[in-house]
Formats: structure tokens, C-alpha cells, sequence
């Protein structure tokens, strides 16, 4: 193995740790502020979705108010991960109200008792229950709109994001400097290790990924594979997430490549009660100019994505009904040092690019990244370092990345 290899995992190490914060003040994703009969007044809180329903329990309130009975009323303020509501028992009655004003959702549930009612509340959050012309789907459109950390849609640290961010490297990555001359494009295998943490709202995620990489070159053509994983904990909530995409450079010109692409990914979240199956396909255009020894890229992309519908798991079954368009473009500048610097022939770049999404409505419909890169051996191939800046609506973030490719 080459000797700039070794050289790099320290550098990797340093960036995780400065990306990772220290937890001083974790916010709960799950509150519930509680009055009972407009007088005893209480806070409870989680990071399971699944607990959401024992924030209102019989047990709860007679925890709050010793004197509770169930002919009291009952009202409780919501924040579920940032979607505002309430929750309650009008006085002598079984009947549960859920409102979600920002959605336009008002659901009543009557059981034959509270609990029965409580009963029905959850089977909702679960896909099991529907009432009133509103199903589970409504609230799940909602949090992926007013919800800065869903882990399906609507924020950088999403499924939806990363599969789009995901084709977006794929389509603007490549050897060009190879096809300068007309020859085939090599077979190449690419290792990224990644972390990056955002505050999106007030809410701390933190996220690890390794995408693995292979493009297998052909005159002018290249297929390429891409597999990425990653995990991410919200406020202490994890979720996992990953997907498969395949993609076809096709390089009209030494100076131009074009690939279409697609993808299917999927993610899931016990905590964060989030579960989905998305797919999507991309058209990413990437150009590359040489200026003497500096170099001008510019990657375009537009794809389309939508929820497969009806995924179940762990008593959940979750339909998004969730559609999207996706714009991308930026560019970036590169050159480098000299061969003979630090003995690595180090070469550099410097990168931006802005995001936008169209149709359904999502928490974060446009953010911008810049940020700038080390690489060793050729100009950024063989070992690359990245560190980069995201920003958007209440959020920002910061990743580094460290890729090594054969």
C-alpha cells in the first residue's frame, strides 16, 4: 500500500472528532406540556416515537395530579421533533382530540374510554388506524414539511438528500485527466469514510457514512456502482439508512460527461418513527476545463424521487405518498502544489454547489455546500481529504470526508 495512506487516517481522525460536538443541553425530540383542569401544569418528554402515546397515559397524568380522575380535562401542548399540536380530553369525555394547526389535521378519537381512545391514537401513529378523512400519511407529509430532522425527507441528513447528493458525486467524480487522450476510462475503486454534524432548528444530528464506490471504464463509457451507508443520531435517536445506484458515464467529448442514473434506498428509525422505501433517477452533466495549471468543473443535475408505499416493520406501516424534483449545480476549481511537495504530489480544490427541491412540501427546500479538498498522487484521486460547510433555513452543518481509490 502506498505510503500517503498511512498519512491519512490521522487527518480523518482529527476532522471526526472536531465535527462531533460535546452534548451540553440535549433537546428532546418528543414534548408534552400538560395542564389538567386548566390549574396542574407539567413537562414530559422522549426520544422514542413509540413513547409518545404514554406522554398522555392515565399513569402519566396521576403522576402530574395525584387527584386526576378521567371525567377532568386534559390538555397538552406537543412538539413532535418541531411539529407543533395538541392533544385532549374535553371535561366528562372519553373522546381524544388530536390538532396539528401548521396541517390542517383534527382528528378525534372515540374510544369507549380513554384509554381505548389512547389505544386508537397509537394504532394511528402506527398506520393502523384512520379516522375523520385522515390517515397516518398526514402526519407523516407534515413532519417531512415542518420537521427540521425527519430521517426520510426535507433536510440534508435525510434519505432523500443523501440519495440525491449520493448521484450528484457519482455523475461530477472521474478520471478526465485520462480522457484527454482518447483512452479507455480505467476500472476504479473508490472508499469514503465520513462525519458531519448539523444543527438544523435547534436539533444536534450527527452522522457517519462509507460509500463504496467502482466504476469499470470502457472507450468513452464507464458503468459505474455506488453503495453507500450511513447512520445518523439525532439527539441521541439513531437511524440507519442506505441505498444501491447505478450509473452510465457517457463522455461525448474529452471536456464533457453526462450520466444518467438511478437509485433505490431506504431507511428506518424506531426512534424517530420514520420508515420509507424511496426511489429515484438522475441526470448529472459535468464539464471540465483546463486553464494552464488550474482547472474549471461545473456539474449540473436535475432528478425526480417518490416513496414506495405500504413498507412495514415492527408493527408500523407507513405510507409517505411523497414526490420530489431536485436541481443541483455547482462547480469547483483545482490544481496543485507541485510533484515534488511533501514527496505526495499534493493537488487541491475548491467546491460549492446549491440544492433545490420542487413539489411536495419539505422542511428545507434549498441549502447551499462549499468547501475544499486535499489530494495526494494525482490531482484528488489516489488519497483525498474534504472538509465542507453546509447552510440553508435554520441550519448549518459542517463534514469532512476522507476517500482512497485503487
Amino acid at each position: 500500500m502506498p505510503r500517503p495512506v498511512s498519512r491519512g487516517w490521522p487527518a480523518l481522525a482529527i476532522a471526526i472528532t472536531c465535527l462531533i460536538p460535546s452534548q451540553v443541553e440535549a433537546r428532546d425530540l418528543y414534548v408534552s406540556g400538560i395542564s389538567i383542569d386548566g390549574q396542574t401544569a407539567a413537562t414530559r418528554s422522549t426520544n422514542q416515537a413509540r413513547e409518545i402515546p404514554k406522554l398522555f397515559d392515565s399513569g402519566t397524568l396521576s403522576q402530574i395530579d395525584p387527584g386526576y380522575v378521567p371525567t377532568d380535562s386534559v390538555v397538552a401542548a406537543l412538539d413532535l421533533r418541531g411539529l407543533q399540536g395538541s392533544l385532549s380530553y374535553a371535561v366528562n369525555s372519553d373522546a381524544l382530540r388530536l390538532r396539528i394547526p401548521g396541517a390542517g389535521i383534527d382528528v378525534t378519537f372515540s374510544g369507549s374510554s380513554r384509554n381505548d381512545s389512547l389505544d386508537q391514537f397509537e394504532d394511528f401513529l402506527k398506520g393502523d388506524f384512520s379516522a375523520a378523512g385522515f390517515s397516518t400519511t398526514d402526519i407523516l407529509q407534515a413532519l417531512v414539511a415542518h420537521s427540521p430532522v425527519d430521517p426520510v425527507a426535507g433536510n440534508p441528513n435525510s434519505l432523500q438528500s443523501r440519495m440525491f447528493d449520493s448521484d450528484f458525486r457519482m455523475g461530477t467524480s472521474g478520471a478526465f485527466s485520462s480522457w484527454a487522450e482518447g483512452s479507455a476510462l480505467p476500472n476504479l475503486v473508490k472508499l469514503d469514510l465520513g462525519a458531519s454534524y448539523t444543527n438544523s432548528d435547534g436539533f444536534d444530528v450527527v452522522g457517519i457514512d462509507l460509500p463504496i464506490h467502482a466504476s469499470f471504464g470502457f472507450e468513452r463509457l464507464a458503468l459505474l456502482v455506488d453503495v453507500p451507508i450511513a447512520f445518523t443520531s439525532t439527539e441521541g435517536a439513531w437511524s440507519g439508512m442506505g441505498s444501491g445506484g447505478l450509473g452510465l458515464r457517457v463522455a461525448p467529448f474529452k471536456w464533457w460527461a453526462l450520466t444518467p442514473a438511478a437509485r433505490i434506498g431506504g431507511v428506518g428509525s424506531l426512534d424517530l418513527g420514520g420508515l420509507a422505501v424511496l426511489y429515484n433517477a438522475t441526470l448529472t452533466s459535468h464539464m471540465r476545463f483546463s486553464f494552464g495549471p488550474l482547472s474549471l468543473g461545473i456539474g449540473n443535475m436535475g432528478g425526480y424521487t417518490s416513496s414506495i408505499d405500504a413498507v412495514e416493520m415492527a408493527g408500523y406501516s407507513l405510507d409517505y405518498e411523497l414526490t420530489n424534483w431536485v436541481t443541483r449545480n455547482g462547480g469547483y476549481v483545482e490544481g496543485n502544489f507541485g510533484s515534488d511537495t511533501l514527496g505526495l504530489g499534493l493537488g487541491w480544490r475548491v467546491h460549492g454547489s446549491d440544492v433545490r427541491f420542487f413539489g411536495d412540501d419539505l422542511y428545507l427546500d434549498n441549502y447551499a455546500e462549499v468547501g475544499t479538498g486535499l489530494g495526494a498522487g494525482a490531482i484528488l484521486a489516489g488519497l483525498g481529504l474534504d472538509v465542507s460547510y453546509l447552510f440553508g433555513r435554520n441550519t448549518q452543518g459542517v463534514s469532512a470526508r476522507v476517500g482512497l481509490r485503487f
